[in-house]
């Protein structure tokens, strides 16, 4: 199941809980967004899109990729 890509329009037009930017991304797992960069590069983070140089993460595939990181 391919999720679809929003457009940039609707990503800078609307103020969608379901899209977060890395700083709001960084708040809500209480890491810094050092990290999320850092991780993001090592291709170990999150899924996220890249809306021309925007970087933005689908709440709902954050908190599964967080559920995945489960140890134990």
């Amino acid at each position: 199941m391919d999720a679809k890509l929003p457009t940039k329009t609707e990503v800078c037009e609307t103020q969608s809980p379901d899209y977060i930017t890395d700083v709001e991304l960084a708040e809500r797992i209480k890491v810094s967004r050092v990290t999320i960069q850092s991780w993001r590069q090592k291709g170990e983070g999150a899924p996220f899109y890249r809306t021309g140089r925007r970087i933005i993460y689908d709440w709902g595939e954050v908190q599964n990729w967080v559920r995945e990181q489960r140890v134990g």
